[in-house]
């Protein structure tokens, strides 16, 4: 025993009370499963209660038609993240992003979510790589 605590810092805004299953466009060659989410070879999505995630990032605002969509995305990108998910597949967890905002926002902004969701896409393909490419965390130590 050594006496430190090793850890990592994350930045959560959000942790969900219940599972939440969503069907997606995401095909894996083989199931995935891990201590937050499930994914199926058949798209469904399964992601486990006291998934954390960020919500918005960058300069989008956090809305209730926002997080929907990002825990999806951020779930999706986790699994990359991790090496479980092909990169191949970010296109299309970040065309799901774009489905699922404008699938929530229709109700209160009909004709300001399809032009909100562009621009919402063109964040995630354009400044998204990094969050889905396998990195090694940081572990810190304490004290």
């Amino acid at each position: 025993m050594n006496g430190k605590v090793k850890y990592i810092e994350v930045n959560y805004k959000y942790r969900l009370a219940e599972a939440y299953v969503i069907q997606t466009a995401i095909r894996p060659m083989k199931h995935i499963a891990t201590d937050y989410a499930i994914l199926s070879t058949d798209g469904v999505l399964i992601i486990d209660k006291g998934f954390s995630w960020d919500g918005a990032s960058g300069p989008a605002v956090d809305t209730k038609s926002m997080i929907r969509p990002s825990l999806l995305h951020d779930c999706l990108y986790r699994l990359m993240k991790d090496g479980l998910l092909s990169l191949k597949w970010r296109k299309a967890a970040d065309k799901e992003f774009r489905r699922i905002y404008i699938e929530d926002a229709q109700g209160w902004k009909k004709c300001v979510a399809p032009i909100r969701a562009w621009w919402l896409f063109r964040g995630v393909r354009d400044f998204g790589r990094s969050s889905a490419v396998r990195s090694k965390p940081v572990i810190l130590e304490a004290p």
